[in-house]
């Protein structure tokens, strides 16, 4: 297993590829010093990668400098991004929460809600509910990681992707 990022933070744990190259490597997610990830942590590396992207435009994206709206202990911006308050209702509170969501990476994190909220601090729980991990993250270091992990992916991943080609 190769281990990408700071595991006191966010990290990813990839497995080698396996000889028949499925299209599966085992992930392991750390955020905040504790393993957050399941059992099930078989992930289909094309919808993976897609979701770094993703997730390192997000990251891009997120101010450096904290949302008035979303300032309180972790637990309270989470409840926020969650449900709403009255600072963040109807359609700003649909913008704050989907442009949040971080972590959405298929069946390893499918058990968690992630929010990456402008400072940038990455807030994780478990989906029915439990502890809210809460981190800063440095923006450098953050895209640093998923872009790390995405380029060990595509550069260890390439007879799938050739087998799969029309």
């Amino acid at each position: 297993m190769r281990l990408i990022g700071d595991p006191t933070t966010l990290a990813l744990e990839l497995s080698p590829p396996d000889e028949g190259d499925t299209g599966l490597r085992a992930v392991r997610v750390f955020v905040c010093g504790t393993l957050v990830t399941d059992q099930s942590t078989q992930a289909y590396v094309p919808q993976l990668l897609r979701s770094l992207h993703a997730d390192t435009l997000r990251a891009r994206a997120t101010p450096e400098t904290p949302d008035t709206r979303l300032t309180g202990t972790p637990e309270s911006v989470f409840r926020t991004l969650l449900s709403g308050s009255p600072a963040l209702t109807g359609l700003d509170h649909c913008r704050a929460s989907a442009t949040a969501r971080f972590l959405d990476w298929g069946s390893p994190t499918d058990h968690l809600l992630a929010y990456l909220v402008p400072g940038p601090r990455l807030l994780c729980a478990h989906r029915e509910g439990g502890r809210i991990l809460a981190t800063a993250l440095p923006k450098h270091r953050l895209i640093t990681t998923l872009t790390d992990a995405a380029r060990d992916l595509e550069t260890n991943y390439t007879v799938f992707r050739d087998r799969t080609r029309t």
